[in-house]
């Protein structure tokens, strides 16, 4: 039996462009944070009928929300979205092209009131219905914007009174669709870009300064410099370049500023901090802090400079935290850092074999 219901469709405007670029594990881990995100801003009791890669289906039986409290709705969804992909631009590491675009996305609302059926299907709540296909119509239409609440002249009809927030930004303007099947279809929209002033910027990273140089050392690669900074800053490319890892715990999909990971060896393990990644023309600084055996900190400083046959990798070693006061402590912290440095010389050996035999930037 068909029942009157809300259905409301956040999609991410920009989606088809984006995980069409080359880096297609990156995009899908991304357009999953961001769609959860939009999830866990539900604040008026949606169900989900399914997630369609780029956008979410929600729906409410019933009576429908007024229109301020859909306008309420849309804005915490797109100030979330936003915020985070702020978040990720921040903090970003690598810098591939969908890392590196994520914010040319941006998010638009459909709105409908009409009648669905819903048909459980195994697990699932399968909706039905000429409004449902109409709502997915809607989600292409002539609307000269890509961050908008379109809201059909059915659901405003559906409405007690057409009370609009006093917010500067929420103007309604008229639209007219012409929709095969279904005929004009008259709507109003609401554009969210003055939203955009409101999104408060990401709280900032805190990056641990080193106290002293303890060490450092220098190799030329015959690799582009990106191609040098992607292997530095994958955690999953340690396995190829690390010498002696026998195993990573905790690997992030995608590298960000604070990710921790864990490298275990046969005789020690390191935990491993992102702890900036300084991106300037014809140079990157990644900088990582290891936690030896929960006894030393050592912070790990890689100073990338495009040269021309290639890359040029300063590595700079800093002791951070490590007070050595008493004798019996400099001896080890010596002992630790002799170690480290003979093991990081081997390893910038077999990072330049890597990349230069990978250069596929």
């Amino acid at each position: 039996m068909a029942t009157p219901s809300l259905l409301f469709v956040p999609d991410i405007s920009g989606f088809t462009k984006y995980v069409t670029g080359t880096e297609l594990s990156h995009s899908q881990h991304i357009i999953s944070e961001l769609l959860s995100v939009i999830i866990k801003q539900n604040e008026l009791g949606l169900k989900i009928s399914e997630i369609e890669g780029d956008a979410v289906l929600f729906y409410r039986t019933g009576t429908p929300p007024t229109l301020n409290e859909l306008i309420e709705q849309a804005k915490k969804m797109f100030i979330s979205f936003h915020s985070y992909i702020k978040s990720i631009e921040q903090n970003n590491v690598c810098q591939c092209g969908t890392c590196t675009s994520v914010t040319n996305l941006t998010l638009k609302f459909i709105s409908h009131f009409g009648e669905l059926e819903e048909v459980k299907i195994d697990k699932f709540n399968k909706l039905m219905g000429s409004d449902v296909i109409l709502v997915h119509r809607l989600m292409k239409n002539n609307i000269p914007s890509k961050e908008y609440l379109l809201l059909t002249e059915n659901f405003l009809n559906n409405q007690a009174e057409e009370i609009i927030a006093r917010e500067p930004w929420v103007k309604l303007k008229s639209n007219i669709e012409e929709i095969k099947h279904f005929g004009q279809i008259n709507t109003k929209y609401i554009s969210l870009t003055g939203l955009k002033s409101s999104i408060p910027p990401p709280s900032k990273s805190e990056i641990l300064k080193a106290k002293r140089e303890v060490g450092k050392l220098s190799i030329d690669i015959n690799a582009q410099l990106l191609t040098v900074h992607s292997v530095i800053s994958n955690v999953d490319a340690k396995k190829y370049w690390v010498k002696g890892l026998k195993e990573i715990e905790n690997p992030s999909k995608i590298n960000r500023i604070n990710n921790i990971h864990t490298c275990k060896f046969s005789n020690m393990k390191m935990d491993i901090t992102t702890m900036s990644n300084l991106v300037c023309e014809n140079e990157i600084t990644f900088t990582e802090e290891g936690f030896i055996s929960g006894k030393i900190k050592i912070v790990f400083e890689f100073l990338l400079n495009e040269i021309d046959n290639g890359t040029n990798v300063l590595l700079r070693l800093y002791s951070r935290g490590n007070s050595n006061k008493n004798i019996i402590d400099k001896i080890r912290f010596q002992i630790m850092l002799k170690m480290l440095m003979k093991m990081m010389k081997s390893n910038l050996k077999r990072l330049k074999n890597y990349c230069e035999e990978n250069n596929f930037v």
